[in-house]
């Protein structure tokens, strides 16, 4: 896909006992990290924090992220650059999901959901990369809720800096497989909404429907 600069999602961190807010369909606690990683699994944006019940509409339409960008999208995206995200986010100019299947999808909009599912599994891969190495983030035993964002943040930090220190070394890509695989393991719970967003929408549609023709003439 052309000028994409990075793909968004949400993980779920699972925690110890919180208030009833912080439970998720599953009747667990715990804490959502909304995240924007490269093709080379480093995050370049992240927000922690929300209560797994929060759904990740809400969550990405309060975050720093969104906020920066309404106000001033160039900064952020000066050459119409954008992010790829699954249908729970809303479609917008610089942020471009799938057409939701209403069963009516043409030859052409399944083409495009096909290869940007493809190319958002990166994210994916960097969720199950950060907790296949940082352990703890699959069930964080913190009380204080205060605390939980900054560790979760931390340990995003120390996931960049360790893809740094990697690429010194030959065996770089066989640790990161190892910890992916492990990272795989854990269940992910997600929690969607999908009702329409207004906010640049027609700007978002006009920007996804390019795309597509774009990817359809160059298949």
């Amino acid at each position: 896909m052309p000028d994409v600069i990075g793909a968004v999602d949400g993980c779920i961190v699972a925690s110890k006992e919180h208030p009833l807010h912080y439970k998720t369909r599953k009747k667990d606690y715990a804490v959502v990290l909304q995240s924007v990683c490269d093709l080379e699994l480093r995050f370049t944006d992240c927000f922690a924090g929300y209560p797994a019940s929060v759904g990740d509409r809400c969550i990405f339409r309060n975050s720093e992220l969104f906020l920066d960008a309404e106000r001033n999208v160039n900064a952020l995206f000066p050459n119409g650059e954008y992010i790829i995200a699954d249908k729970a986010y809303p479609v917008l100019s610089w942020c471009i999901p799938p057409y939701i299947d209403n069963s009516h999808l043409t030859r052409a909009q399944k083409r495009f959901n096909s290869i940007l599912s493809q190319s958002r599994q990166v994210v994916e891969r960097s969720f199950a990369l950060l907790k296949g190495r940082f352990r703890r983030l699959k069930h964080l035993d913190i009380k204080r809720i205060n605390l939980i964002p900054s560790f979760i943040l931390t340990c995003c930090v120390l996931h960049n800096i360790f893809l740094d220190g990697l690429e010194e070394y030959q065996a770089k890509q066989d640790n990161i497989d190892d910890f992916i695989g492990e990272g795989l393991q854990v269940v992910r719970q997600q929690v969607r909404e999908n009702d329409d967003d207004n906010v640049g929408f027609q700007k978002g549609e006009a920007k996804r429907a390019h795309i597509m023709a774009f990817l359809v003439r160059n298949d």
